[in-house]
């Protein structure tokens, strides 16, 4: 499916919203949630203030991903939100290490709702909350109970559309538990290099001591022809295996196709032409 430019404009000027749900929801409260919290994921959850969406990974030992998630506050306490297909095991993870902390997790996935708009309201019934899930500025709203909104949705493929254009790794697709937050560009936004001690902060403070990793994510594009139909699949750079394509859809101009994948850093970084399926391609930085 193809959408018009002013599908897309809908959604960057606010009159349609993404919808956040289903989302896996988790509400921290007690004496030590932020103590707690600060140590499990990768980014500074000392600095986040109200209104304000963090965006963050949570990593084993070894650095690598075990979930992506959004963190914001409320007086009493921190509400994490994630892809819905971690809900069990993002969740178990996230609670693992509650021993003797003062710290009561709570799981409200399914009395939870919300939307993002990327333009904020003037007039709205509740305080929003700012993020960045799509690498602009946005707003979440969330509520207990049903939605209530005075936007419609936007469609599940539009939304896809856009987070490819926007260069947005999804959960199953760019991340996987094979990789490693810098990889997939968590070093924008969602790695503080300065906080405290955190579950696999050795690993991902020494890439950034060594300066960089082995494979990025990137954009993969072709003028013509409709997207690969097997994903993921495997790009070719010199007659060489250097990637995977691993998320594609038709361009919204309606010319060829636009996708995301997990490449070698040299080409992720400097762009280039490569082949998938004996289909040429361009890749270039995310």
């Amino acid at each position: 499916m193809i959408f018009r430019m002013d599908s897309l404009q809908d959604l960057l000027e606010g009159r349609t919203a993404v919808p956040l749900s289903p989302r896996a929801v988790w509400k921290f409260t007690g004496a030590d949630r932020v103590r707690y919290l600060n140590g499990q994921v990768t980014n500074d959850v000392t600095k986040l203030q109200p209104g304000r969406a963090l965006h963050a990974a949570v990593c084993n030992a070894k650095g690598k991903m075990e979930g992506e998630v959004w963190i914001t506050v409320s007086d009493d306490a921190l509400w994490v939100d994630a892809p819905p297909e971690l809900r069990e095991s993002l969740g178990a993870r996230l609670e693992r290490y509650i021993i003797a902390d003062d710290v009561t997790m709570e799981d409200l996935s399914d009395q939870v709702s919300g939307i993002h708009l990327l333009q904020e309201p003037a007039t709205a019934a509740r305080p929003p909350v700012h993020s960045t899930r799509f690498h602009l500025p946005g707003v979440d709203f969330w509520k207990l109970g049903p939605l209530d909104s005075n936007w419609p949705l936007a469609p599940e493929k539009l939304v896809e559309t856009f987070r490819i254009q926007q260069g947005v790794p999804a959960w199953g697709r760019e991340m996987t538990a094979q990789m490693l937050p810098p990889e997939v560009g968590f070093d924008r936004d969602a790695i503080s290099y300065s906080k405290g001690c955190y579950i696999g902060q050795e690993v991902i403070a020494r890439i950034k001591s060594k300066g960089h990793v082995n494979k990025k994510l990137a954009r993969i594009s072709s003028a013509a022809g409709a997207p690969p139909a097997g994903l993921p699949s495997t790009l070719l750079h010199g007659g060489k295996e250097a990637g995977f394509l691993t998320s594609a859809c038709a361009h919204p101009d309606g010319a060829g196709w636009i996708g995301l994948g997990i490449v070698k850093r040299e080409l992720a970084e400097a762009g280039g032409a490569a082949d998938i399926g004996g289909c040429p391609v361009t890749v270039s930085p995310a």
